[in-house]
């Protein structure tokens, strides 16, 4: 029984240490989106679009690694 629960914990740090690691590259994929990088599409329903988009995204990482650490 203890040999699964270290596995348990182990799987559960990598899955951390990997949403982690992606959520940072989420940030770059984010602030180097073409729609979000012009200014003159601030008004746009597209940029708002983009904008929900990528932070669900990064709420849903969030939540995952919030959840994994319990």
């Amino acid at each position: 029984m203890g040999v699964f629960w270290v596995v348990v914990s182990m799987l559960a740090m990598l899955l951390y240490h990997v949403v982690s690691v992606y959520s940072m590259f989420w940030l770059t994929y984010w602030t180097e989106d073409p729609v979000l990088r012009n200014q003159s599409n601030v008004v746009k329903q597209e940029y708002s679009q983009a904008s929900i988009f990528y932070l669900i995204i990064y709420a849903v990482m969030g939540l995952v690694q919030g959840l994994d650490i319990l």
